[in-house]
Formats: structure tokens, sequence, C-alpha cells
């Protein structure tokens, strides 16, 4: 007779229905599956960005290949292609927006440089994107340090010193001592760059090959090229019957151009301080004591503004060339610190501004006119109104016209308010007070 005996507990760390092959307990799927979830939706993320710069350096590769097959130029198409590569993979690159840390060691000054901005300071130039990464640190040793910058290049140089350096975001290209110190330096869009030294002025096409000089001991005070890369305008001091006068002189880089000026202007009353062009037919000199808008082809004088006996402290011309924005001022009496704009056909005021504030500093873009203050920025529209004001607890620094208006302070960057876009209303009595009857202070970040 069989004996009939209970069965015997299941062991959980023998196989079986629950425990898997192994004998071991599995873990319960849900316990890994949000794990797994963020693994795998990073590896898609990444593999997204793999393809899209794969797909980007694609298209530059044939679009630089295309160039160099249609022109014969191998060197300029390699130079436009790590130019454009550079601008591929900094667009691809996430940023952290603005405001953006900027570190730098004795703030020197600072411009717009494809999309973003490069700043100087005693020791070194930093290079900051449009979505506020820093793209690249380039490190000096100059005592004057100034920069001149194109759309994708800028040259770093010595004032009153003989090196140069000429950079791209990503690297070195071109360095260079010259046999006179330096006085003055300017860039084209495309990177064509002009050097101005005690013996004359040295122009250098984007593959640094020297294609125009002009011989003088004149002294430079602005210089400027137009949008078309070949004109430039050089101004310089002049001493006219015993009053300091200035003479312009306007260039072209044409291989059949003689290496001697087109056109000569001559301004018997005031040096020049800015150069601008509107647009390739005409070039705008800004002086001390008034502005005047000339033919780009003859020197001819088209339109002509007088200060009035204010001091100009800056101008700027907006974005499209459209506005020129002067700035009235001493820097230390509030009650002489306005705005002028003027259209750029005949010099006509279309916007004034009594402003009430000592200010620092201008910048323009194509809406609005931007002035620094000791603690912020004030926002006027180009016609005159005020739009927002800005207050930091930083020392400001400088102004940059950017792809976005941007405010630099003690290491920290910060985006202004655009005119047409809404804004963040302040709470703040004193900006209140300061926006003038009939406006109020939108905007305050600390």
């Amino acid at each position: 007779m069989e004996l009939m005996t209970p069965n015997p507990p299941r062991d959980p760390r023998r196989p079986g229905r629950d425990t898997g092959e192994t004998g071991r307990p599995q873990p319960a799927p849900q316990a890994v599956r949000p794990r797994a979830q963020m693994t795998r939706i990073e590896r898609i993320r990444a593999k997204r960005r793999a393809r899209r710069m794969r797909a980007a350096a694609v298209c530059v590769l044939v679009l630089a290949g295309v160039l160099a097959y249609f022109t014969g130029l191998y060197g300029a198409s390699l130079s436009l292609l790590g130019d454009v590569y550079d601008s591929v993979t900094i667009a691809l690159t996430p940023g952290p927006g603005f405001p953006a840390e900027l570190e730098l060691t004795g703030f020197v000054s600072a411009k717009p440089f494809a999309g973003g901005l490069v700043a100087v300071g005693d020791q070194d130039v930093v290079i900051l994107s449009a979505n506020g990464n820093e793209v690249r640190r380039i490190q000096h040793t100059y005592a004057r340090p100034a920069v001149a910058a194109g759309n994708t290049r800028l040259c770093v140089y010595n004032r009153a010193g003989t090196e140069l350096v000429v950079e791209s975001r990503s690297k070195n290209l071109f360095q260079h001592t010259t046999q006179e110190p330096i006085q003055l330096c300017a860039m084209s869009p495309n990177g064509t760059l002009a050097v101005f030294t005690q013996g004359g002025l040295t122009v250098y096409d984007p593959m640094f090959t020297d294609i125009f000089q002009f011989k003088t001991t004149e002294t430079p005070t602005a210089m400027s090229f137009a949008r078309d890369n070949r004109q430039f305008a050089v101004a310089c001091l002049a001493g006219v019957d015993g009053a300091l006068g200035t003479t312009v002189y306007l260039f072209t880089t044409d291989p059949d151009a003689p290496a001697q000026a087109t056109a000569t202007i001559q301004n018997t009353d005031g040096m020049a301080l800015r150069i601008f062009y509107p647009d390739n037919s005409r070039v705008l000199v800004v002086y001390d004591t008034a502005c005047a808008l000339y033919s780009a082809a003859d020197g001819s004088q088209i339109a002509r503004y007088e200060y009035g006996g204010r001091r100009l402290q800056s101008a700027e011309l907006s974005d499209g060339g459209n506005d020129l924005v002067l700035l009235f001022g001493d820097g230390t009496h509030s009650s002489q610190t306005a705005l002028a704009v003027l259209e750029t056909e005949a010099l006509a005021t279309v916007g004034t501004a009594r402003v009430g504030r000592t200010a620092k500093g201008l910048a323009a873009t194509r809406t609005a006119a931007y002035v620094l203050t000791s603690d912020g920025a004030l926002c006027y529209s180009l016609s005159g109104e005020l739009f927002d004001e800005m207050q930091v607890s930083g020392r400001t620094l400088a102004l940059v016209a950017a792809d976005e208006p941007l405010l630099i302070v003690e290491g920290q960057v910060q985006q202004l308010p655009v005119p047409g876009r809404a804004s963040r209303r302040s709470t703040s009595s004193a900006a209140a007070s300061s926006a003038g009857a009939g406006a109020s202070a939108l905007g305050q970040a600390a």
C-alpha cells in the first residue's frame, strides 16, 4: 500500500513558474520600466542629434565642394567650410540662454559677433554664442587690447603695439607682426581686414593676402567697411587754418582700382568719431559737432545734421541701416542727457527723448534704442517713447546689439526687452517715477 505524503513547500529559490529558469526571484517588470524608458528616450534623442549633425556636415561638405569646383578658390572654399561648420556646430549645441555667466578680468569693451558677442578683457577675449554658450576663450598679453569683428571672424590687436591675430570661433587663423605700431583695425563682414599703422594702411583679403596699400603718416580716428566688402572709408585728423578738422578717404579694393582714394571729403569743423554705411551707395560720418551723409561714389554731401552745441556722447546705426541714434550728454549731468533719432535718407529727425539720467553707453536695434545707465538700461522706441526699464544689482559695463539686445554686468550677460513683445510689469515705484509722465517702467530684473 502506497503511503500518501503531503507535498513539501515550494522553495522560492528553485525553478518554477514565478521564479524563472535560474531559480532566482525575478524583479517585477514595473520596477525597471521607468529607468529603461528614460534610457531609451535619451538614446533616441542622441541618435536624432547625431543624424542632424551628420546631415548638416554633409550639406557643408557638398556646398564647399561646389564652391571649390566652380570658383577654383580651394583655399577660400576651405575657409568658408570652416566658418559654416562652426555655425552649424554652435547652432546645434544646446545652450543655457540668458542670463549667462561671463568671467572676464578687467573688462575693456564688447561688440556683437556672429549673433552673440565678443568681450575683451585685460587678459583674455571671450566669445559668447547667441544661445548663451561660451564658444571660445582667447588668451592675450596685449597692453592695449582691441578687437575688430566681422560676421564670423575677428581680429584681436594691440593698439600702439605691433601684434595682431585673426580668429574664427574655433581656432586661430592668422598671426602677424607689423613693422609700425598699429593705430586702428577694421574688418568687413566676409573677413577682409584693414590695418592702419603709423606707416599707412594695408588691407588683407580673407585668405590674408595683401591686396591694397596706402602710404600716409596721418592719424586715423574712424574706419569702416561697406556691406559689399569692397568699399571702405577712413577718417584722419587734419589741421585746417589752425583748427582741428577731418579728411575722410573713400577707397575700394577692386582689382583694377588704383592704390589711392576714389574720393576725398574735407570737414573743417570737427573730428570724425564713427563711420557707417547705411547701404553700399552712401556713407555716413559722425563728427563731434555734426553728422553728414555722403555719396560713396564721389563723396558729395547729401545731407547734414548739426548738434546745435550739444555734446555727443555716443552714436549707433540701427540694424538695417534705416536710422541713426545719437546720445547727447556729458555723463555727469542728467539734465543734459537726450536721444535723437534720424532717418538715414535725409537725416531728418524722427524721434527725440529727454532721458533724464546720466548715461554710459548706447545700443540700437531695428526697432529700439537702449541707453546704458549705472544701474541698468532704458529701452526707447525709435520714435522716442520709453518702452521699458531694466534694473540690475551689479555694475553695468556695456550694451551689445546682438541677435537679441544684451546687457553686460559684472560676471553676467542679461537679455533686454524688445518693443512689441510682452514684458514683465515692475512693481518698483522708483522705476515707475523715472519713466516719466505717461510711461511705466515694465521690466525689472535683479
